[in-house]
């Protein structure tokens, strides 16, 4: 049975260290088509990747959306690989699939810091 996506804040310490590792511009299909993804605002959207830590578990990599301008998005494609950030306006959210049993994690933030 399926159930709806819906999202949560989430405590800025949910990770306990954050990576920046690319950013994306995220796709959705259209009538047969793939194109930009932009939220309701018609900004668009894009996918951070980065490698992050959850307690004393292994790092994994954690995929999370935003919305950014084209200044934004310039300033994040600067960032070196694997420099330490902290995501801010940090969301979480758990869904499934109509055909599937499993419940998945999506992630949202409004920006980031680059730590030093």
């Amino acid at each position: 049975m399926p159930n709806y996506g819906y999202f949560l804040p989430l405590a800025e310490t949910t990770f306990s260290a954050v990576r920046f590792l690319d950013i994306t511009e995220k796709f959705e299909l259209k009538f047969g088509q793939s194109a930009p993804k932009v939220d309701k605002e018609g900004v668009p959207q894009y996918v951070l990747t980065a490698l992050v830590k959850f307690g004393d578990e292994k790092s994994q990599t954690e995929a999370f959306t935003l919305s950014l301008d084209d200044k934004s998005l310039h300033q994040l494609k600067s960032i070196p690989e694997l420099t330490p950030i902290r995501l801010i306006g940090l969301k979480g959210g758990k869904w499934s699939r109509e055909d599937s049993n499993q419940t998945n994690w999506s992630f949202q933030i409004t920006g980031l810091e680059v730590l030093k």
